[in-house]
């Protein structure tokens, strides 16, 4: 796995190649993807605006901003959403979930920013 700093990159459409090297040392494209940028906020800007705790949880995880959060994701590692609801109370449900490592995706009209948690 890799990551990929994308915090220069301008608002639009942009594409991913992945490329890789076969034992005859050729170069070749093994998957392309296509994303746009709408909101060149940073993360580093909007995570000192929420807290999630605790981190790890058990069946309720709690979250407490700065910002109008509208919603929220949880996808697990497969990029699957296993919950989605508005954001209606800091205390979020998790009883559904089951143990194991989840990205909380935290949506506001300011941007998006996404948490990594555990679920004891």
């Amino acid at each position: 796995m890799f990551d990929i700093d994308i915090s220069s990159l301008q608002q639009g459409s942009h594409l991913l190649f992945i490329r890789a090297k076969n034992s005859a040392d050729i170069w070749s494209i093994n998957a392309m993807a296509a994303f746009t940028i709408e909101n060149t906020l940073s993360i580093q800007d909007f995570s000192n605006q929420f807290t999630v705790f605790p981190n790890a949880f058990q069946d309720n995880i709690n979250i407490q901003s700065t910002l109008e959060i509208e919603s929220i994701q949880i996808y697990d590692l497969t990029g699957k959403v296993v919950l989605k609801q508005k954001f209606e109370s800091n205390e979020i449900n998790t009883k559904s979930l089951s143990s194991g490592t989840y990205f909380l995706v935290i949506n506001s009209n300011s941007g998006k920013a996404v948490k990594k948690v555990i679920k004891k």
